[in-house]
């Protein structure tokens, strides 16, 4: 089996043929639907975008290429930010590191065999008692504007596994609040320029069932279609993930779990993070922050 590194700078012939195939993307599309977008922005924006050309190029991959979506994407993305700032987004991650390095959040150094990123949280070794859940979610966020300077994670996006080994029923309750799953998944569906390949939940307890009904209703049709729930069955999970691209805790092949280097990787984005965080709603840039 051919593993895929996470970090590609660029995209490669067999993804420049993808991108034309999916999402309709040729060099010269591109380039004419970029300036047209910048004059829809320019024409009828009430927020200061960023109008860099690879920023703009995430929403219209997102859009498959239908300006006027990108447009409405872009303006989500940015009253979402600004709703939620100074809690959950406009942080850099010197900010969240602190959570960065207790072994929550890893992405997977190789790619799923469909190209995208592996994005595990271990969310059952959480202990919200000893840190809010707000602070994890600000961490989760800054991992999110990270992962999607990737040209490859814009096209291929990326699967979710929320682990819930060594939960209880005190900690599962700590995520079993309307606000905080209202914010990650409305996010997820109407904001950011991501796509969710499939979202899968594993070493669950019994008692999942009860977030489980939160959640179910803020789900889109085609989000529940993507939503899987293993329970203590690694078997069944490895038939979408392998065990090649996982770490031992999830029944796979790659040692321990080890946040280091994906952390470094992270950290490195602090300057690309202090530029996107200028950019918005006036409020958002005035809101002071809370963690």
């Amino acid at each position: 089996m051919t593993l895929h590194p996470l970090v590609l700078k660029g995209l490669t012939p067999e993804l420049l043929l993808q991108a034309q195939e999916e999402v309709g993307e040729t060099p010269e599309g591109k380039a004419k639907s970029i300036e047209q977008l910048k004059r829809l922005i320019k024409e009828n924006a009430d927020f200061a975008c960023w109008m860099d050309d690879s920023f703009l190029a995430r929403f219209l991959r997102f859009a498959k290429y239908d300006v006027q979506k990108a447009f409405k994407t872009i303006r989500n993305y940015y009253t979402f930010k600004a709703k939620f700032a100074g809690q959950y987004t406009n942080f850099k991650p010197s900010e969240v590191k602190h959570i960065l390095e207790k072994n929550h959040i890893l992405v997977s150094p190789y790619r799923d065999p469909h190209g995208g990123s592996i994005f595990i949280l271990a969310l059952g070794s959480f202990d919200a008692d000893l840190v809010p859940m707000k602070e994890l979610m600000a961490a989760i966020m800054v991992c999110s504007e990270v992962a999607i300077c990737d040209e490859t994670i814009q096209l291929c996006g990326s699967t979710v596994i929320f682990d819930f080994q060594g939960s209880t029923m005190r900690k599962l309750l700590h995520f079993a609040s309307f606000q905080l799953l209202s914010f990650a998944f409305t996010g997820l569906q109407n904001c950011w320029p991501f796509r969710i390949n499939g979202f899968h939940v594993v070493n669950d307890p019994p008692y999942f069932s009860i977030l489980f009904r939160i959640l179910k209703p803020l789900l889109s049709n085609k989000m529940r279609e993507r939503f899987h729930v293993h329970g203590k069955n690694l078997k069944n999970f490895h038939k979408y993930i392998p065990p090649e691209n996982l770490p031992e805790e999830l029944g796979g092949k790659l040692g321990p779990m080890d946040t280091t280097e994906y952390r470094i990787h992270i950290l490195s984005g602090e300057s690309y993070m202090e530029k996107l965080n200028r950019y918005g709603y006036e409020e958002q840039n005035n809101t002071s922050k809370s963690l």
